[in-house]
Order: structure tokens, then C-alpha cells, then sequence
């Protein structure tokens, strides 16, 4: 028995067509599965632990096996914005580009909000990424890496 491989990346967005038009559009990622139809199976909500969910997905495929799902949930989040990085359970979402600095340009004539310019890492595992977060349109910090030695 052995655990393989992380098979996706669940990340719950406000709104799945506003989600598709940024990630597909601006940051041309491979949409492999549209929007869904709302599931509102009853035992939907038990199994993701909100009591009377509906939910949507949709997912992107950034290389062979390696998938971002989004999901849509009715109730809306008892949240407005996301949780800021150093709380509990916060994460992000590293993709690796072969050239950082257009990837920025492109996203900044897109209105994205970084957080600061691309830095690289003098030391350790990451020594010699460049690297920087941006927010996509609910907030959420997403990376983007470029492996420059």
C-alpha cells in the first residue's frame, strides 16, 4: 500500500465562469472538463461536510496527470475573502513557467495584483527559482515559479 501521487487540487471559487475566464483565458490553462451541471444529490452535503450543498466543478489540467478542480458551492462561503497564508489550512497553488517576467507583464495589462516583484531563491531546495504571488479574482494567492539555474 503506498500513496502514488497527489491526483488534484481542490480549490472552492465564488463564481466557476468568472474562474474559467481567467484561468483558461488569461493564464491559458487546458480546460478538461466545463462547468457542471449544480449537484444537488442529497447525500452530496454529507459528503463534503456542508448540510445541503449543491455543487459545481470544473477542471484544468496544467501537464499530464497534474489538475486544478474548482468547485462552486450553494451556500456561498460563510467567508467573503480568503483566509490570509499564515492561517491554518491556507494554501496556494505553485505553477512553473519558462519565462516569469512575460508571464507577469501579460497579467499586469490584465489588472492581476501582485503582492511584489519576482524574487529568486539564493538557497535550499528552491535555490535559484524566481518566483512571485498574485491574486486571481476571489483573492486567491496563486504562485508562479520559473526555474532559472
Amino acid at each position: 500500500m503506498e500513496i502514488k501521487r497527489i491526483y488534484h487540487i481542490g480549490i472552492t471559487v465564488k463564481n466557476l465562469e468568472k474562474t474559467v475566464k481567467f484561468y483558461r483565458d488569461i493564464l491559458g490553462l487546458k480546460m478538461i472538463e466545463p462547468p457542471t451541471k449544480p449537484c444537488a444529490e442529497k447525500s452530496n452535503g454529507k459528503a463534503v461536510g456542508v448540510e445541503g450543498a449543491v455543487t459545481r466543478i470544473c477542471l484544468f489540467e496544467i501537464a499530464k496527470g497534474h489538475v486544478i478542480e474548482f468547485l462552486e458551492y450553494q451556500p456561498e462561503s460563510p467567508i467573503e475573502k480568503p483566509v490570509p497564508m499564515n492561517a491554518l489550512g491556507a494554501h496556494h497553488v505553485a505553477l512553473l513557467v519558462d519565462d516569469i517576467d512575460a508571464y507577469v507583464e501579460k497579467l499586469k495589462q490584465h489588472g492581476v495584483e501582485f503582492l511584489y516583484e519576482p524574487l529568486t531563491i539564493r538557497g535550499g531546495y528552491y535555490r535559484g527559482v524566481k518566483w512571485v504571488y498574485f491574486k486571481d479574482p476571489d483573492g486567491i494567492i496563486v504562485e508562479l515559479m520559473e526555474e532559472t539555474e
